[in-house]
């Protein structure tokens, strides 16, 4: 046995004990804990070498095992995945459920209780528990263990006996039973034909293990090194080695160079990174490794942090997450796009979101994909112009005509010789390829099996294979799928495809993307547990926080911290203890090394850092560790730069314009957005929310309304005019051409709300008002366009009434609660001051309306007033009316002269189209305000 200290080099020490004639060292096997330590053992024989050579059968433990259990005792049963494990725990609990409530679990719902059980049995295994003592626990642990608990455990022995013995008969076998099997069969295999047998780098064992090296031991041809740390101290006492007290005490090494740099979230540490590297070239090789106790921290690293690097210049080992990978993504939006489905009506925000997903949207046509794009995004834009829709069939999707029509022009425009029926065609097929086929399954095996199919049709027919790490995540994906439809789960059906969904889930968020890096050349990008064993000089370790490294102490297992501990199980205090001789290990081995920890109101530093700090402070000469990573953010706007009118512009402006009062209203409030708005004609895109818009109601209400009065135009309004059957009637029907017969969620709501709205408006608003004043409907909806002082006006009025006998009214109706934005204050406005007009006026539509009405009919204004009719107030009543003029002395002229003055402005060669002046209140909501950087 062989104590190295923890600074020194594993793998130099076990190049020293290899031995080979002739650069022949087949005669040796190596057995290292991970993967990785082989391949730098065979780059260090070939430094020494010099020459071709043959190397040692260098395996990790597990492949150990199975070399054992399958060459030399020649067993070759079939090694069990976890969801085969999960299939057979299923079954038997299907026959002995383990509690009262829960005889009726479904497979879904059972899978990640069955993970932790078999999870739970592989660790009895391996440690060799009986299942006797698992059932005698009660009368061991004596009252320190609730009888709830207590209760699980009993029915746990049971379910384990019986899980090894379905599991032998079903011809399977687990890593547990492997490791148990090779254990205790040991002295059948003759291993003499080795010269020699080297175990390296380990820090603990299992009961199977211990057992394994006791016996191992024994045998003339065998080394054991190890580092001297406090775990292997803890290991050889097991093992009942007696650590030699006469050892020479280790030579003393310079002590690494620690710097430890605090972030305030990981963009800082990565980019801290970047420059770390980019100063330091010496940095750049296998000697320098960036550890990664968080995978989720890689891809950050891989685009900014080594981004100064070639591809050839790095290299990437670790696992990833599939849950977390853009091929789960866009499962994803396939499965709740398909659970979304009511009958055999989509939920289109659900179906938009999936068309949209780069996978799909560049399906090929006709060998091209700028096609397919043009007819996706074109379907969004039918699809949200029609925000009512909200459930559509794929039939009603394929066979819209305004949609085929669109996309063929918008695609013949584009150069592209592609006919309408080739267009129909290819969206069935991608419908046809994808959601028609996830809308039912036989069994288990069918949902994966199509899931391995939906994969290679988008491999095969999308530019998918092009996108960066396309194939590795597609790839896993895919094993995943197989597993499951070759595993004992193949068979079983739901009732709801729900249930494939969930089961698939569930089972993808225990899979990993591993990124198996090969070369050692460049800098090595580990997972923190793949750095063991292996020594480098420049060691960067990412994310050194307490939720990462040690990492949270919670047990993954349906046994409690105290149960764990009467059983003999390793507990959370355990893999601490060893995450910190690994963290340790690696620092004393290397020359450098810079530690990255994120600290915010979420996250903390790790205790391993703590522990440092507390070195160091004994030091009275140690300055302060820690240095800050700081953004120099500067929190200011620059103002945004005015417009100024070209000639060919101010052509646009008088020729081509025409001017509405929602236009001078932008005007008023920010020429800016004036100009971006209607001239430029840059609109916000529309989103598909699934529940009717503002506008959307703001539309039904005027057309209900429109719809209702139509009859009662030219005549006087009466009581009996006031009709709330028919109001309901037209309410109801318009629902129903709007959102189908069957409405439900917020759509009935919204459909009981505005039938009440819609009775509020005509017994508290309009009953009033007719019984007091005669009430003559002139006009609805109607439409004036017309030249004024050169300018084209346009406007379109809800509706215009004669009251008594004398007055003519313009109505508009309004969906706001805010009073204040409909209202102009009078007394505060000033024609010769400009500043005053944005402050007094809320809104320019009703003197523009007056101004139009005028104009088209040749009424004074003296003759017109306008009214603004709140429908969105709580309560409707006569109080409901904001009139125009509410007083006496209030005179049109004023606010003729402001709409003659805003497209005075607007046509001035010399008036720039300038940002809001009172831009507090104006940018923060304004659609544009990134455009100006507000």
């Amino acid at each position: 046995m062989n104590l190295i200290p923890p600074h020194k080099g594993l793998i130099d020490e076990v190049l020293s004990n290899l031995t080979g004639e002739g650069g022949d060292y087949s005669g040796t096997v190596v057995v290292f804990p991970g993967k990785r330590p082989s391949h730098f053992l065979r780059k260090a024989i070939g430094k020494r070498q010099e020459t071709a050579f043959v190397p040692p059968l260098s395996l990790s433990m597990d492949e150990f095992i199975d070399y054992l259990y399958e060459t030399r005792l020649g067993l070759f049963d079939r090694k069990a995945e976890t969801i085969d494990a999960a299939a057979i725990l299923y079954n038997i609990h299907r026959r002995n459920p383990i509690g009262a409530d829960s005889s009726f679990i479904s497979a879904d719902t059972f899978f990640p209780l069955g993970l932790k059980l078999y999870r739970d049995f592989e660790e009895f295994c391996i440690e060799k528990i009986p299942f006797k003592k698992i059932r005698e626990i009660e009368l061991i642990a004596d009252e320190k263990i609730p009888k709830e608990t207590l209760k699980n455990l009993q029915s746990l022995s049971l379910l384990y006996r019986e899980f090894y013995e379905v599991l032998a008969k079903s011809k399977f076998s687990t890593r547990s039973t492997r490791y148990r099997t090779v254990s205790e069969r040991i002295g059948d295999i003759d291993l003499s034909a080795f010269n020699k047998i080297i175990f390296a780098g380990f820090f603990s064992l299992t009961k199977s293990e211990q057992d394994l090296f006791k016996a191992v031991s024994h045998m003339d041809n065998s080394l054991f090194i190890f580092h001297r740390t406090s775990a292997v101290r803890e290991l050889l006492n097991d093992l009942g080695i007696a650590e030699d007290a006469h050892a020479p005490e280790p030579e003393k090494t310079p002590a690494p160079v620690i710097k430890i740099y605090k972030s305030p979230d990981t963009h800082g540490q990565v980019f801290a990174l970047s420059r770390l590297l980019k100063d330091n070239p010496g940095h750049r090789d296998e000697n320098t490794v960036v550890a990664l106790p968080s995978a989720e921290t890689v891809f950050p690293i891989l685009h900014h942090g080594i981004s100064m690097l070639n591809d050839n210049a790095y290299n990437v080992s670790l696992g990833y997450p599939l849950l977390r990978t853009p091929v789960f993504g866009f499962f994803k939006n396939l499965i709740d796009l398909v659970l979304s489905i009511d009958g055999e009506r989509l939920y289109m925000p659900h179906y938009i979101k999936f068309i949209l997903h780069p996978y799909t949207k560049n399906i090929y046509m006709n060998g091209r994909t700028d096609a397919a794009r043009i007819m996706f995004h074109t379907l969004e834009k039918t699809l949200t112009g029609n925000s009512t829709k909200t459930f559509l069939t794929l039939d009603e999707i394929e066979q819209d005509e305004e949609f085929l029509n669109a996309v063929t022009k918008q695609i013949v425009e584009a150069g592209i010789k592609i006919t309408k029926q080739e267009i129909g065609a290819h969206l069935r097929a991608i419908h046809t390829a994808t959601i028609r086929s996830y809308l039912s399954f036989k069994n288990t095996g069918d949902f994966a099996e199509k899931t391995i199919g939906l994969i290679t049709y988008i491999y095969e027919q999308s530019t998918a294979r092009l996108h960066p790490f396309f194939f590795p995540f597609s790839e896993a994906f895919t094993l995943a799928a197989y597993s499951i439809a070759n595993s004992m789960m193949r068979d079983i059906v739901f009732s709801d495809v729900t249930g494939y969904f969930n089961l698939f889930k569930r089972y993808v968020a225990t899979c990993y993307c591993p990124f198996e890096g090969m070369p050692l050349r460049g800098v090595q990008i580990l997972g923190f547990l793949e750095t063991r064993n292996i020594r480098f000089d420049n060691v960067y370790i990412m994310d050194v926080n307490e939720d990462d490294l040690p990492g949270l102490s919670k047990e993954d297992s349906l046994l409690p911290f105290k149960a764990r501990q009467i059983l003999g199980l390793s507990t959370h205090i355990d893999r601490e203890r060893l995450s910190a001789c690994y963290f340790e290990t690696l620092i004393a081995g290397a020359k450098e090394v810079n530690i990255f920890f994120v600290e915010n109101t979420k996250k903390e530093k790790s205790r391993f850092i703590e522990k440092i700090l507390w070195e160091k402070q004994k030091d009275p000469l140690q300055s302060d560790m820690i240095i800050p990573i700081q953004y120099n953010v500067e929190l200011k706007n620059n103002p945004p730069s005015a417009i100024r009118k070209s000639a060919y512009l101010l052509g646009v402006l008088r020729n081509e314009l025409s001017y509405s009062a929602s236009s001078l209203n932008a005007y008023l409030k920010c020429p800016l957005s004036f100009y971006y708005h209607y001239v430029l004609r840059l609109e916000k895109k529309e989103q598909l929310s699934g529940s009717p818009l503002k506008i959307d109601i703001g539309n039904f209400i005027h057309e209900v309304l429109y719809e209702y009065f139509k009859p009662c135009v030219g005549t006087v309004l009466s009581e009996t005019d006031m009709d709330e059957g028919r109001m309901f009637e037209i309410v109801n029907a318009r629902f129903e051409t709007l959102y189908g017969k069957d409405t439900a969620g917020s759509v009935y709501l919204l459909k009981k709300q505005l039938r009440r709205r819609m009775s509020d408006f005509l017994r508290k608003y309009m009953l009033p008002i007719i019984k007091t004043t005669e009430v003559k409907i002139l006009s609805l909806e109607e439409k004036i366009e017309l030249i004024h002082r050169g300018y084209r006006l346009t406007g379109r009025l809800d509706k215009v009434e004669l009251r008594g006998g004398n007055k003519i009214f313009i109505a508009d109706y309004k969906t706001t609660a805010n009073r204040r934005s409909l209202e102009i204050n009078h007394a505060r406005l000033d024609v010769g001051d400009r500043d005053t007009w944005g402050e007094a006026i809320g809104t320019l539509q009703m003197p523009f309306y007056l101004l139009l009405y005028s104009l088209n009919t040749g009424f004074s204004p003296a003759d017109l007033n306008g009214i603004f009719i709140q429908l969105g107030r709580t309560y409707i009543d006569e109080k409901a009316e904001i009139p125009l003029f509410k007083e006496e002395g209030q005179r049109f002229e004023p606010l003729l002269d402001v709409i003659n003055g805003i497209l005075d402005e607007i046509h001035d060669p010399d008036m720039p189209f300038n940002p809001a002046s009172n831009s507090k209140d104006t940018c923060p909501l304004c659609t544009y305000k990134y455009m100006c950087g507000m």
